[in-house]
């Protein structure tokens, strides 16, 4: 088993994350075991330095309870300044050795990372074995594939352009939901109970939606995020490092085209906080004040950093990576997800559709994948209409052993997973489909798939457990709207204790602690706002 790293006393718990250096002894070799100090081939690696708000398993549980009773916006402002200050001082120690690899051209694609206290570059071995020496270096992990870098131009450029002509600020308009029709998955987890009994629709809230962009139809178009510094003109206006990212930004592409034809992406962006701007006269958005930030990369470190900089309270997760292929790059997922969530940001997503029912089955313990197998990530099972869990839908717990840093849920004491449950499909979505020139479409986009016209379309599609986590994405949004200083960890434990149980008694490994319930986990957030 690989070292595990010393917990930090609970006397220091409060302040911990925030000593100046690791103090805890390093494992026997700082490697990723995939990589290798000899022959020629170069890697793409991150270098995790030694300065950390969290040194292992259990810490950021430490961490959350010693602030629960803190306001996530001030907790907020000290994590994001003490992940600022760690990174600049260690990287200032590892500075020289750095710019004497680039002089030798031994490094190159240097990109710098706050959110984690770390720097990505491409090295040869012979790199490696110089950086493994330097005493402010933690660890250094593979990381998986390259980045795409295309300029946006073009088609994309006008879309962009016309979207950000066409969007409004809706935020003070009167939405009177109480008229209009909700479909059974709104109804089932009495999200319009709140829209009736609270008034709170999801306003103030942001939520990032970590997928392959949305579709530019207006019922989206009028929830979008709108970064107030940056204008459509070919420009970094704000200074940022991205040129035109008005509404997110595509971290694989290195572009602001966020707006497609993605169906995925505009199916789970809809539940969350879709506009009732449709001719059924369906409010379908759990959250339809909220705003939606369209993001593109997966894991991609760069894109949490963007989210957390520019304001997201909320991330939705539409992707999972297998543990038992990930390699120590599990860890380094695990660390950015604990300092986002320290920081104020709650991830959320579907636990997976890997379970006994599915074609593509995952063994027991693997079903639920990262991020969602991470314990501060909401992982949300799925149910049918019926209330029967779908048979695709991944199963737990999850291990956690044999990561470096990371062996806190080792196999007799797994980590309980899913925490949630939502429902699986068949309800009104909005999902993206080729058209037929006879068809009728509700909504033409400017796009086409190997030379088909496409049309978004409000109509049961799809089905997956990638539907399940919008759910809990649009609850926390309600639950923020209601109370907007409730940390990460207190928006899951609420969410969790007032859930509907189901299956066995207690939390269980299909269902977790049951079905989310909006009504009751509002009412649980505004009390604790008096």
């Amino acid at each position: 088993m690989r070292f595990r790293s010393i917990t930090l006393s609970m006397a220091l718990a409060a302040f911990a994350p925030f000593v100046a250096k690791a103090t805890d002894p390093l494992p026997d070799s700082r490697l990723d075991p995939r990589l290798s100090t000899e022959g020629a081939r170069r890697a793409n690696v991150f270098v995790l330095l030694d300065r950390q708000l969290f040194l292992g398993g259990g810490d950021f549980e430490k961490f959350a309870e010693a602030n629960k009773s803190e306001k996530r916006s001030q907790l907020r402002t000290r994590i994001i300044s003490r992940l600022r200050q760690n990174h600049e001082q260690s990287y200032g120690e590892i500075t020289p050795l750095v710019q004497n690899l680039r002089k030798q051209r031994l490094l190159r694609g240097l990109e710098r990372r706050w959110i984690v206290n770390g720097f990505s570059a491409e090295v040869p071995p012979k790199a490696l074995a110089e950086l493994i020496k330097h005493p402010t270096v933690r660890f250094i992990d593979r990381l998986p594939g390259t980045k795409k870098k295309k300029p946006a131009g073009g088609k994309t450029a006008q879309i962009l352009k016309s979207a950000a002509q066409d969007w409004k600020n809706d935020s003070e308009n009167n939405l009177e939901l109480e008229k209009l029709k909700t479909p059974w998955n709104i109804q089932r987890i009495k999200a319009d109970r709140v829209w009736r009994q609270s008034r709170l629709y999801g306003g103030g809230v942001t939520i990032a939606v970590n997928d392959g962009g949305i579709a530019p139809i207006d019922a989206l178009l009028q929830a979008l995020w709108r970064n107030p510094k940056e204008e459509i003109n070919g420009v970094d206006d704000d200074g940022n490092g991205y040129v035109d990212d008005v509404f997110g930004y595509d971290f694989r592409q290195r572009s602001a085209n966020v707006l497609n034809s993605n169906s995925h992406g505009t199916a789970c962006a809809g539940i969350i906080a879709s506009r009732p701007i449709n001719s059924r006269t369906l409010a379908t958005g759990i959250a339809p004040r909220a705003r939606i930030m369209p993001l593109i990369g997966g894991m991609d470190i760069e894109l949490y950093q963007y989210a957390l900089e520019h304001g997201a309270d909320i991330m939705s997760l539409s992707f999972m990576g297998r543990a038992d292929s990930m390699g120590e790059f599990r860890g380094l997922v695990r660390l950015l997800h604990e300092n986002i969530t320290a920081a104020g940001v709650l991830c959320v997503g579907g636990a997976g559709n890997y379970g006994p029912g599915s074609r593509r089955r995952w063994p027991v313990r693997l079903q639920i994948g990262p991020p969602k197998d991470i314990p501060c990530v909401v992982a949300v099972a799925g149910t049918l209409r019926d209330g029967i869990i779908s048979a695709p839908s991944s199963r737990g717990p999850c291990i956690w052993e044999d990561v470096t840093f990371y062996s806190d849920h080792p196999s007799d004491r797994p980590l309980q997973k899913p925490d949630l449950t939502a429902l699986f499909g068949g309800y009104p979505i909005w999902h993206v489909k080729p058209i037929s020139p006879n068809d009728e479409p509700e909504i033409r986009l400017p796009h086409s798939q190997n030379g088909k016209p496409l049309a978004a379309y409000l109509d049961v599609g799809p089905m997956g457990n990638s539907f399940s986590g919008p759910h809990a994405a649009g609850i926390a949004a309600l639950m923020l709207s209601a109370n907007p200083d409730l940390n990460p960890w207190t928006l899951k434990r609420l969410m969790q204790a007032t859930a509907k149980d189901l299956g066995k008694p207690g939390w269980d490994p299909i269902y977790g602690h049951g079905l989310l319930d909006a009504s009751e986990a509002v009412e649980a957030a505004i009390a604790l706002a008096k």
